[in-house]
């Protein structure tokens, strides 16, 4: 641990919140790709902690102030056929006007299906599909989905989870991978668009309509990453090869080892590796950054946190 007193901007860097922005995010989680548009919060160090780790998830929490997702059909589709045991088979998922449509065969005795689903925002701020119309041979929406519970449990929440049910209503889980870090975020709105669910939470126009490089940033605070330790700086996180910003979370460590670090006075970039494009060595290092290797960052290791760490103010 840093210590708790220290002069300067140690003192006012230490255990302090990290300012979170982001645009044009894609998470990779039990072969479903969450879109994020733009995020704005904050990373929390967990109780009790001095910094934000970023290969140490259970260093921090995630509080988000202002949040766009985008859930595709391909998506929602997996979350209820994925596992060992598909409960479902031949299932399509479409978006049709404020509605979304499934249709496909239970696995047990082959049995056709067809439901209307009404995506609708909680109380509480959660997303969910309300089932409103079913075709199942007679079969009411509680009893067909009740007959499935496990098994469509089991197939989404193999490893976190996309779907849950709730009797006739699915909830969706925009991060569908196990934490940690705890994510807090309650929506406000959500919507039916061409083959896609659009979610949102709070407002943050001059993001959405701001004309930046798709990545993260992260400022103040005290944020570890390998053996460099970066105090009241502004760190950002970009793409190996420009475009969107691509996460694994169950890899992001190795991203971010066979990635590469440039710096520029407070100003540090982490290029991330893409997860396709992750090495099966881990020893093995990303190419090299375009226009060179600069002195003291070499690709796939960070520079120490002496080279890093900004001098205290004095």
């Amino acid at each position: 641990h840093l210590p708790l007193k220290a002069p300067g901007g140690l003192a006012e860097a230490v255990g302090k919140p990290v300012g979170l922005e982001a645009r044009d995010l894609v998470f990779h989680a039990q072969g479903a790709e969450i879109r994020v548009s733009y995020l704005s919060g904050t990373l929390v160090p967990a109780k009790g902690g001095d910094l934000v780790d970023l290969e140490v998830p259970s260093s921090f929490e995630v509080e988000i102030d202002a949040l766009e997702v985008r859930i595709s059909e391909q998506s929602l589709q997996g979350g209820m056929t994925g596992g060992d045991k598909p409960p479902f088979r031949d299932l399509t998922v479409r978006m049709d006007g404020d509605s979304i449509l499934l249709d496909g065969h239970a696995a047990m005795m082959n049995l056709p299906f067809s439901f209307r689903a009404n995506p609708r925002v909680t109380e509480r701020g959660a997303l969910v599909l309300e089932l409103e119309k079913a075709r199942v041979l007679g079969i009411g929406v509680r009893n067909f989905i009740g007959a499935f519970q496990k098994r469509i449990e089991s197939a989404a929440n193999k490893k976190g989870h996309l779907l849950d049910i709730d009797q006739d209503r699915l909830r969706i889980n925009p991060f569908p991978f196990i934490g940690p870090p705890a994510i807090e975020a309650k929506f406000s709105s959500v919507e039916v668009h061409e083959h896609e669910l659009v979610a949102r939470l709070g407002e943050l126009t001059a993001l959405e309509e701001e004309k930046g490089e798709p990545g993260l940033v992260l400022t103040g605070g005290a944020i570890r990453t390998g053996s460099t330790v970066l105090l009241g700086v502004t760190l950002s996180l970009r793409a190996e090869h420009g475009g969107p910003l691509q996460i694994d979370p169950e890899r992001m460590e190795q991203q971010i080892e066979q990635g590469y670090m440039k710096q520029s006075g407070r100003y540090t970039t982490l290029y991330l590796v893409a997860p396709d494009a992750l090495k099966r060595d881990p020893a093995v290092s990303s190419s090299a950054p375009p226009g060179g290797t600069d002195a003291g960052n070499q690709p796939g290791k960070a520079p120490s946190a002496s080279e890093t760490t900004p001098a205290p103010d004095r």
